[in-house]
């Protein structure tokens, strides 16, 4: 399992092995941590790493 906190406005993105994206983004709140546990050939991303 990946663990990632974010904070207001940060976005973690979801590449799925079919070119599908999901987005996860912390509208309000303070912050938040995730766990995330995927399947091998899903890629995380952390937006602002991309950016």
């Amino acid at each position: 399992m990946l663990v990632l906190t974010r904070r207001d406005g940060e976005t973690i993105r979801l590449l799925l092995p079919n070119s599908d994206e999901i987005e996860v983004t912390l509208i309000s709140g303070g912050p938040c941590r995730l766990g995330i546990t995927a399947p091998d050939n899903v890629e995380i991303e952390r937006t602002e790493l991309t950016e």
